[in-house]
């Protein structure tokens, strides 16, 4: 897994619908030791309820 950019992005159940990546399997929070939940804070520009948002331009 390419960790050194900002385009990562990991599937977690449940999720549906999502791409059907061949052999892509879920990634589970509760097995991961550094896994943390970004909340949204009033800090954080880009929070739409209760987890921020994302956008890409290129």
């Amino acid at each position: 897994m390419d960790t050194g950019s900002d385009l990562l992005w990991v599937k977690c159940p449940p999720c549906s619908p999502c791409s059907t990546s061949s052999g892509a399997t879920y990634f589970y929070s509760f097995n991961s030791k550094t896994y943390s939940l970004f909340p949204c804070t009033d800090d954080c520009e880009r929070c739409t309820g209760t987890h921020p948002s994302y956008k890409n331009e290129f």
